[in-house]
């Protein structure tokens, strides 16, 4: 089986530093509450919006320190659609950054998180962020190269051509709860539609994507794309996804690539995509106790199912697939158990150690 097309392998976002921003661009260090904030202003210290904040033809807000907050306070960061590659709020090379309450649109990223580690980005919505084919961008929230962050109970609607969230470029231990993710699905060209509404690009891995909503992705609603092994994918709603009208595959609800090995898909109701409701081409991967039905809802040029495993020879091979309810499925091991007897013993008699409590959010 070809790899999967992505963006780019490395996606090398972020040109100039944040250093580099602080030197030529203003840097606001001044009081908590700040009234005239300005496009491509730098915050070094914690700051309220008194108002919005645009159009902005490149970088909206930098967040120049660590461990400081930014509170839209309700407020809108806008750009101007088509600029190139203007971010609403850069968080570059930054630990402990938190930013929340407010609405980021009409750039090239909504929210990108450039390395560092430990930020949050919660209550936001990132709406008609679009990016293109000349750009590193096309993302309502992405995270490029960074640890520990956490993604929650955001809006992100209407963003692309990538996705609605994305990791890539050696993400690891990120967080993505509680997001409403609907709606993206801006073409990439006009053959192709490659708009996932979640997506963990080659590289990320030991990431958890639980309890989100994505609907309306131009292509697979959660994607994990190959060499991402040690995800967890648990307790999402993925209905309605991958009914884009190009010359290529429709998309799935949820889908583990090609060495996206050792993942956890649990508990996650999938009904009513274009494709299967759930794929795996990958290996070593539980599959365990989703809901899902009514998949393969539109023409597709392979058969489709709502449980599939590409992995024939042998059948399932170590993938484990218990307690899941489906209408339609491929092949047979997907309902009986798949992997060995071994594997399914040990799913039963004991919870994964991996596996995070439900609390696990700041």
């Amino acid at each position: 089986m070809s790899s999967p097309w992505t963006k780019r392998v490395t996606r090398t976002l972020a040109s100039s530093t944040t250093l580099a921003l602080v030197l030529f661009g203003t840097a606001l260090t001044g009081s908590a509450r700040a009234a005239n904030v300005s496009c491509g202003q730098v915050l070094t210290t914690s700051t309220v919006l008194d108002g919005d904040v645009g159009p902005c033809a490149s970088d909206g807000v930098i967040m120049g320190a660590d461990n400081i907050t930014l509170n839209l306070n309700g407020h809108r960061i806008y750009g101007v659609p088509s600029q190139g590659e203007g971010v609403g709020i850069r968080i570059e090379g930054r630990h402990g950054v938190q930013v929340h309450s407010g609405r980021a649109t009409d750039f090239d990223a909504g929210i990108a998180i450039l390395g560092g580690s430990n930020n949050v980005v919660r209550k936001i919505t990132a709406r008609n962020n679009k990016g293109s084919f000349r750009t590193d961008f096309g993302d309502g929230i992405a995270v490029s190269s960074s640890t520990d962050n956490v993604i929650q109970n955001n809006n992100v609607i209407h963003n692309g051509p990538y996705d609605g969230i994305g990791l890539f470029g050696n993400s690891r231990r990120n967080e993505i709860r509680g997001n409403v993710v609907k709606d993206n699905n801006i073409e990439f060209s006009q053959f192709v539609n490659q708009d996932d509404g979640i997506r963990l690009e080659p590289g990320t891995q030991n990431n958890v994507v639980v309890e989100n909503k994505v609907t309306g992705s131009g292509l697979d609603g959660i994607a994990v794309f190959f060499r991402s092994p040690d995800n967890i994918i648990r307790g999402n709603v993925s209905n309605g996804n991958g009914f884009h009208d190009k010359a290529h595959r429709k998309g799935d609800g949820i889908r583990l690539f090609l060495q996206a090995d050792d993942s956890l898909v649990r508990a996650n109701q999938v009904f009513r995509n274009a494709a299967n409701g759930i794929r795996v081409d990958s290996q070593s991967n539980r599959i365990l106790d989703n809901r899902t039905g009514g998949n393969a809802s539109a023409p597709n040029p392979a058969p489709a199912y709502d449980l599939h495993d590409t992995n024939t020879d042998p059948p399932c091979d170590a993938n484990v697939w218990l307690n899941n309810t489906f209408n339609t499925a491929f092949p047979q091991c997907t309902t009986t158990g798949g992997g060995s007897q071994a594997d399914r013993s040990s799913v039963r008699t004991a919870q994964p150690a991996s596996e995070p409590p439900l609390e696990r959010l700041r």
